[in-house]
């Protein structure tokens, strides 16, 4: 039982250690001055795109419960056209929920919207 403990609470931490990493990346983004002189490691690139994360103009982007960070679009299209609801960061492969009232192939226009949206960034 105390195993599962460390396991959970460790997990917890990564997680948040992630999430303010993130901050930390959106606020350098910005040149806001609280983290003018703070050491943190950058974030990775999207690796469905192969881009930066935070790109100019800024775009939406999407944080998995594995805590691994994709552009909104790319992850959407991913979804889409897989199989698997799964990660793809090599072998994290952590399942995804859809917290969708569609599922992801009954609604055309939702489809359509990102498709648009994939055309209109070269995606």
């Amino acid at each position: 039982m105390s195993d599962q403990n460390n396991a959970s609470t460790t997990q917890n931490k990564i997680s948040v250690t992630n999430f303010k990493n993130l901050a930390f990346n959106i606020l350098k983004y910005f040149d806001d001055p609280i983290v003018k002189n703070e050491k943190f490691p950058e974030l990775d690139k999207c690796v469905l795109c192969n881009k930066e994360i935070f790109l100019s103009p800024i775009k939406s982007f999407t944080i998995l419960a594995c805590s691994h960070v994709f552009h909104r679009i790319c992850i959407d299209k991913e979804i889409l056209l897989t199989k698997e609801n799964v990660c793809p960061v090599k072998n994290c492969k952590k399942s995804i929920e859809i917290l969708d009232q569609f599922s992801r192939w009954d609604s055309k226009s939702s489809m359509a919207s990102i498709v648009r949206r994939m055309e209109k960034y070269n995606i």
